[in-house]
């Protein structure tokens, strides 16, 4: 009852039909799922998963640095705008002002810097060239004047800057600090005489002496005044002696003395240790030949 009841709901030609359909179908599926099976395998599950499982850690590390940074982009942002509140903008400013006023200060003290180098060394060149050009005129004529002191085989040796270095006598060269107060006394006094009458070959320059000679003995002191008439002959220049002991410079036979009187009263000294108030050492008046 329940089969002719079915089969007049379905009868079996139906039934049949719908089995080989179904049939087909499950050979159909089966067919796709061995096909996908196959291009599965072609994939490698096992290493899709390996990498799958890395680009998760990786992601989820990124993640966290980028929480991190944007915790860190918060705090610099408020750290920011507290110094924005503060005026640092303002003096930033100000200081690249201050900057460029400094730098424009600095490059024009090296443009000066650099003139002022330029200058002195054009200068010292200028002043080294004008020295050795008078090294030889001055050496002659000092030795002309200090032969008549020191005898005719003195020579002298005259650096760059007009110094006497040494003296030679009689093949003996002594330098010139070796040399005696009274020698070097007599050269020095040559040499003044010397740049006098190089200065200007015609008039020359007048020569101001005080007291000199006090380390000369008598024999030097006769040859020292004929080194005055040699050095003032054919020339219009003056050398004024200033002495308190004029019996040093009698020999000097064109001399002119004057005798300086004071003409009020000194001002009293002060008293030293060893001089009881009220107690002045004595002044001799002083007189000086005029040479010249």
């Amino acid at each position: 009852a329940e089969l002719r009841d079915a089969r007049a709901e379905q009868p079996d030609d139906a039934l049949a039909t719908a089995a080989t359909d179904a049939l087909a179908r499950a050979r159909r599926s089966e067919a796709d799922h061995e096909q996908r099976a196959a291009v599965l395998a072609a994939d490698d599950p096992s290493t899709v998963e390996a990498l799958y499982a890395t680009a998760k850690r990786a992601v989820e590390a990124l993640s966290h640095r980028a929480a991190d940074v944007e915790r860190r982009r918060a705090e610099v942002t408020g750290r920011l705008q507290v110094a924005g509140g503060e005026g640092r903008h303002d003096r930033l400013v100000l200081a690249r002002t201050e900057l460029a006023a400094a730098e424009r200060e600095h490059a024009a003290v090296t443009r000066r810097a650099a003139a002022a180098v330029r200058l002195h060394t054009t200068l010292a060149r200028r002043r080294d060239e004008v020295r050795r050009a008078y090294v030889a005129p001055f050496r002659r004529e000092v030795e002309r004047l200090a032969r008549i002191v020191f005898g005719p085989s003195l020579t002298l040796e005259v650096d760059p800057a007009l110094r006497i270095v040494s003296r030679t006598l009689a093949g003996v060269t002594v330098a010139f600090d070796a040399l005696s107060t009274g020698a070097k006394e007599q050269l020095g006094l040559c040499a003044r005489l010397a740049v006098a009458a190089l200065v200007d070959a015609e008039d020359g320059v007048p020569v101001l002496i005080d007291d000199a000679l006090g380390h000369s003995d008598p024999a030097r002191l006769e040859r020292l005044a004929a080194v005055f008439g040699a050095a003032t002959a054919g020339t219009s220049h003056q050398v004024v002696v200033l002495t308190c002991t004029p019996a040093r410079y009698r020999g000097i036979g064109a001399a002119r003395t004057v005798t300086l009187n004071p003409s009020y009263p000194p001002p009293e000294a002060v008293p030293s240790p060893a001089q009881p108030a009220g107690v002045h050492a004595p002044e001799e008046p002083r007189s000086y030949p005029e040479t010249g």
